[in-house]
């Protein structure tokens, strides 16, 4: 099974001390610009490179649909991940399977 992730909308520290007292810590809390500036400087530095995803890492829908738009592709390591993106309209030459299982 895939984990759960929450998105939340946070506008202040308050925010997230709401959200802390009803998660289990620790948790992750990420903009998405954080992740848009951290893929291009990876981008960046590894030009000529594909850059896969794990999906594993975080496989929420809204994570993997930024990413997708910019230009990442995925690495899976189970049905559930493919049929996961494929769901998510990721094109199978976007995919790379680790798991030789």
């Amino acid at each position: 099974m895939l984990m759960s992730t929450v998105f939340e909308s946070i506008m202040s520290y308050r925010d997230i001390e709401r959200i802390a007292q009803t998660k289990q810590t620790p948790f992750l809390v990420i903009t998405r610009e954080v992740i848009r500036r951290k893929f291009r400087e990876f981008r960046e530095a590894f030009r000529e490179t594909r850059l896969f995803y794990s999906l594993k890492a975080n496989p929420h829908k809204r994570i993997v649909r930024l990413l997708l738009e910019l230009g990442a592709d995925f690495e899976i390591s189970s049905q559930e991940e493919l049929n996961f993106l494929l769901s998510q309209g990721v094109s199978p030459q976007r995919l790379i399977s680790s798991n030789p299982v």
